[in-house]
Order: C-alpha cells, then sequence, then structure tokens
C-alpha cells in the first residue's frame, strides 16, 4: 500500500516541478536564483498548507470561494514580501538549498515505491 502512494506522490511532485521548471524557463536567467527559487519555494510551502486546510474545509462543508480568494491574497502579498524584501528571500532560497538532500532521498523512495507497482501488477 505504501508503495502506491509513493507512486502517486512521485506524479504528483513531477506535476509541480514542471510547472515550476516553466516558470524559470520563461523568467530572465538572473532572477532564477535570486527571485524565483525563493518566491517558488515559500509558494510550494503555503500551497502545501492550503491544501490540508482545503481538505479540512471539503470534510466540514465549509464554503470554499472565501477560501480561495483567501489563498490568493496571501500568494500575492507573499510575493510582494519576498520581491521587495531581499532578507527574506535569502532565508528561503537557504532553506530550499537545505531541502535538496531530502528531495533526493524522497524521489529514491518514490522510484522504489513505482518499481514495486510495476512488479507486482506484471
Amino acid at each position: 500500500m505504501v508503495a502506491y502512494t509513493l507512486s502517486f506522490a512521485m506524479f504528483e511532485t513531477l506535476s509541480v516541478l514542471m510547472v515550476v521548471l516553466l516558470i524559470g524557463m520563461i523568467v530572465p536567467k538572473g532572477w532564477v536564483m535570486e527571485k524565483v527559487v525563493p518566491l517558488v519555494s515559500l509558494w510550494l510551502v503555503e500551497l502545501a498548507i492550503m491544501a490540508i486546510l482545503f481538505q479540512h474545509h471539503i470534510l466540514h462543508h465549509l464554503p470554499k470561494r472565501e477560501l480561495v480568494m483567501g489563498y490568493a491574497l496571501i500568494l500575492a502579498v507573499s510575493a510582494f514580501i519576498v520581491l521587495r524584501f531581499p532578507r527574506v528571500g535569502d532565508i528561503f532560497r537557504w532553506v530550499a538549498e537545505r531541502l535538496v538532500v531530502l528531495s533526493f532521498l524522497y524521489i529514491f523512495f518514490d522510484v522504489l515505491g513505482l518499481l514495486v507497482v510495476i512488479l507486482r501488477n506484471a
């Protein structure tokens, strides 16, 4: 059962990675390390927290329109803060650089999970 979860998580991670790579290809080269990495790092953390809260709201049948509008406002304010205050961007860039090692472990276990699913269904 863990292998199926890891396989789904790998595809989900790859889809988010593709969006981040597309953003990196669109913006100017000098902005990538300076502005895009901290901004996307912050947005990914915020979106993960928002996904958890959104699931809670779905379970309890709470109004979703206000929640989505609030999420959009939070993302816009965080973008303003990261772009306006370089020190905040430096902190999130530092965090992103430290999480790369854990990401490699995560991807390794995701690939193992996918292999288990493939072998089990073959």
